[in-house]
């Protein structure tokens, strides 16, 4: 704040003309023989003074002098500039109006003072005396360059309410300006898509694609999920089919492809697509585990059925052999699910992540409790043992894997002290169940074996 206040007290000392050479140095001298113009002198005499202060970072007494000098000679246009910034970003809105009404009442085209009275309409919520004020301040700018600028933050102003006609005439006004701009025409589409006018993108992708061929694929995508929104589907598909005409590898368009799919049931096509971008290096390699991730959490909700999650993670594998966690996580899912069938085929997966990682508790847990499942009571003893010593904290659903596994060798009391101490974990976790554990159930298994 204290350097706003030295940028900004040079307005005032241009306004009160007192050289930047003397100011900390030689004073305005208090007494003269012209008493008419005293309040002035006085006025320049203690902005004069606060200068040293703000140098010195005091902002609290260069404030106290400037509001002296307001108090004095209110008409200081400086002086209530500076005040008027101050009480704004202290959100004292209407004293900050009064004192920019008094610059403003000096210099009615100052674009700072109307920058200032502008950003605090904005502050308190009142987007149409902002816009006036910045339509102003665009009509006063003489570069091209300010006029943009400004016609931006009418522009930002605009998208919070939704004034999307209005939006628009900006956005023709800044063309009219600088000519025909990539960034504008993408809003302009966007705009229209919002208001269903498929002509207006229609014409704005044109454009866009004349500008910058290359990256056609990118505006068409904008062109097919418009279609794809007005429920316009055969053309929506043809725009996507040219789209992986002109880029095999479109990131965004497949994305868009997968929303237009999953919405209307298609998951055969949603699939397809997927996996397509799956098997593809040029896709990111973060979006894939994110949305395997998601795939694996909400396979039902997508109306995707176990085997359609097997063939997209298969064909993940057949490509990324050494992204382990997914590995592991997909293992242990599946497992879990009860309704997969090829438990050998995840005990493999399971072994692949051990190799990579033998002492990581995790994987070790996942591929005990995968041998358990298989009816391999023995290795699964002998994994979970392992996972236990590795173990950093207390896991309530690895113990009652423990119990479990080990009641099945024949050790209940094992079996007991381990789904015991999970009951206790969770109690001290507060937290009822985590995944496939939960107190009920450990009490059940408890109550039926204790003697």
């Amino acid at each position: 704040m204290i350097n706003r206040y030295l940028s900004h007290l040079i307005i005032i000392l241009s306004l009160v003309s007192i050289p930047l050479s003397v100011c900390g140095k030689k004073k305005v001298p208090l007494e003269t023989d012209n008493k008419r113009n005293q309040p002035e002198v006085l006025y320049n005499y203690l902005c004069n003074e606060a200068v040293p202060y703000l140098y010195k970072s005091k902002g609290s007494a260069a404030f106290d002098l400037l509001t002296a000098a307001h108090d004095i000679y209110p008409q200081g246009a400086g002086a209530c500039y500076i005040l008027a910034n101050t009480y704004f970003n202290l959100r004292e809105f209407a004293k900050a109006h009064k004192l920019i009404e008094q610059a403003l009442a000096s210099d009615s085209a100052n674009l700072d003072y109307l920058d200032l009275q502008a950003s605090v309409y904005e502050s308190e919520h009142k987007p149409d005396s902002a816009v006036l004020i910045f339509d102003k301040i665009v009509e006063l700018s003489q570069s091209v360059e300010d006029k943009v600028l400004y016609l931006g933050h009418i522009y930002d102003i605009l998208s919070q309410t939704g004034s999307f006609e209005r939006m628009l005439g900006v956005l023709q006004q800044v063309e009219d300006l600088q000519g025909q701009d990539t960034d504008v025409l993408l809003k302009k589409a966007e705009i229209y898509s919002n208001l269903r006018d498929v002509e207006g993108v229609e014409k704005c992708v044109r454009t866009l694609c004349d500008i910058n061929p290359r990256n056609a694929y990118e505006f068409l995508t904008i062109l097919a999920l418009t279609y794809g929104d007005l429920r316009m589907d055969s053309l929506a598909i043809e725009t996507f089919d040219k789209i992986l005409e002109l880029n095999p590898s479109a990131f965004h368009g497949k994305l868009g492809m997968l929303d237009f799919w999953m919405e209307r049931g298609r998951t055969d096509k949603f699939k397809e697509v997927l996996i397509s971008m799956l098997v593809d290096p040029q896709t990111d390699a973060g979006f894939k585990k994110q949305i395997l991730a998601e795939i694996l959490i909400g396979y039902q909700q997508m109306n995707l059925s176990i085997q359609d999650v097997d063939d997209i993670y298969r064909n993940y594998f057949s490509i990324e052999q050494a992204d382990y966690m997914t590995m592991n996580n997909f293992a242990y899912s599946m497992a879990i699910s009860g309704e997969y069938q090829d438990l050998s085929y995840l005990l493999n997966l399971s072994a692949k992540t051990l190799e990579s990682e033998p002492l990581n508790g995790t994987f070790l847990d996942t591929y005990a409790w995968i041998a358990y499942l298989t009816g391999q009571y023995r290795t699964a003893a002998e994994y979970i043992s392992k996972a236990m010593n590795v173990m950093d904290e207390p896991n309530p659903e690895l113990y009652d894997h423990a119990g479990d596994i080990l009641y099945q060798v024949g050790s209940v009391s094992g079996a007991l002290e381990y789904w015991q101490r999970a009951v206790e974990v969770l109690y001290q976790t507060r937290s009822g169940e985590i995944n496939n554990t939960s107190i009920e159930s450990l009490h059940r298994k408890i109550r039926a074996n204790k003697k």
